[in-house]
């Protein structure tokens, strides 16, 4: 990448936090004009850690392989969809349209430039919401908020019953000094185990403690209590066909 010099980036967000160390210390000197993150949940926190290390504009995408880009970031920092490109419902299970403004269980998406392999109302499983009120920058484009997939998020047993907790509301982790990546594997509705990757000379069981310290301070105030984090003997895991980090694995059965 040196010796490129690329001036435009289109990365995950966690790959670009893998980078960011090697930004930190020199050996890697590269000053893009434009970064465009997408393929994952980009956390506020990573992208202040990435404002602060390059003097590159930091962008977020919402995109998938059956339709490329689907919004278009503005200067207000909103994700307008690209509605010449694609058609996106947000819907709630049985597939019903959901109010602008709420959150729904999944979408489905209509490529309209693809003429050789229709996609026509295709499922993801994204929560998002869609907005259609005027935006500062002056588009006419709707724009949504993408809270994560729906498979992504923790379940616990609240005080008042079943509570959903989306990894957005995890990413203070970012501000934990020296940890690289995090992944949390859900064994029960009072159960995780953490993975966690931190930097040279930094001591993972330390890392663990803060982490542990905020997360359970995040359950409390949304009312959850008696959760327990065992640490991990293995490092976060990307998918091994798409290179995604996936915050969150369940594997507590649901039945």
């Amino acid at each position: 990448m040196n010796k490129f010099k690329p001036s435009i980036l289109f990365a995950y967000p966690t790959v670009m936090q893998l980078l960011l160390p090697h930004i930190k210390s020199g050996n890697l000197k590269i000053d893009p004009d434009i970064i465009v993150l997408g393929g994952e949940t980009c956390f506020p926190e990573l992208k202040e850690e990435l404002e602060e290390n390059f003097t590159a504009r930091i962008l977020n995408a919402y995109a998938c392989t059956e339709a490329n880009m689907i919004t278009t970031q503005c200067s207000e920092g909103r994700l307008h969809i690209n509605i010449d490109w694609v058609i996106i419902e947000a819907v709630d299970v049985n597939n019903n349209p959901v109010a602008k403004g709420v959150l729904s269980d999944k979408v489905l998406l209509t490529n309209l430039s693809n003429f050789l392999q229709p996609i026509i109302r295709y499922e993801l499983t994204d929560r998002i919401a869609i907005y259609d009120e005027p935006c500062k920058c002056g588009s006419v484009m709707p724009y949504l908020y993408v809270e994560g997939r729906s498979n992504d998020m923790l379940e616990f047993e609240g005080v008042e019953g079943l509570v959903e907790i989306s990894p957005m509301a995890l990413g203070i982790l970012g501000k934990v000094t020296g940890l690289i990546q995090y992944q949390i594997i859900q064994k029960s509705h009072n159960l995780m185990e953490l993975r966690l990757k931190c930097q040279n000379g930094y001591d993972k069981a330390e890392l663990f403690s803060q982490a542990n310290e905020y997360f359970l301070e995040i359950f409390k105030n949304l009312g959850v209590e008696n959760v327990e984090f065992l640490l991990s003997e293995d490092e976060p895991k990307t998918d091994p066909i798409s290179g995604k980090l996936k915050f969150v694995i369940k594997e507590m059965d649901l039945n």
